[in-house]
């Protein structure tokens, strides 16, 4: 019987370090979503810079703004001596010229609205981080849809 008893046993025991185990991760994982600063993009252009702002205020290290924005799913890239086009409505004014920016983009391809029988509309969003000594200095976004 305590044979029975002692498989019965490690098979319990086998079974229970994969729960463990799935358990810690799922801990964990939660905790590193949980530890990410959300963006909200929505609304216009000025409302989606003080929505970056309130997540990555002037004075931010770079290299921190691209883990932020990375992790709200925007794709970004270091240029140097770039342009950059604020525009609002239907007027474009160049705010950064020859400045070192990180720029990061992101397509939300949720928002797809149907033009029958064109194609799809898509949202857009663009942010220029400028930075000086690898620390923000200036943001500036845009937000369009694209589309036929």
């Amino acid at each position: 019987m305590w044979l029975i008893w002692l498989i019965l046993g490690l098979i319990w025991g086998l079974f229970s370090i994969p729960v463990l185990l799935i358990k810690f991760v799922v801990q964990q994982l939660t905790l590193r979503v949980s530890r990410t600063p959300e963006l909200h993009v929505r609304g216009d252009s000025d409302q989606i810079e003080q929505e970056i702002m309130r997540l990555i205020p002037i004075g931010t290290p770079v290299a921190q703004a691209k883990k932020i924005m990375a992790r709200n799913d925007f794709t970004c890239q270091y240029k140097v001596h770039a342009t950059f086009v604020r525009s609002r409505g239907v007027s474009s004014d160049i705010v950064l010229r020859d400045a070192d920016i990180l720029l990061c983009r992101r397509t939300r391809p949720g928002c797809l609205i149907p033009i029958w029988p064109y194609g799809w509309v898509a949202q857009d969003w663009i942010c220029a981080f400028e930075h000086k000594e690898r620390l923000v200095t200036r943001i500036v976004a845009n937000t369009w849809l694209t589309g036929p």
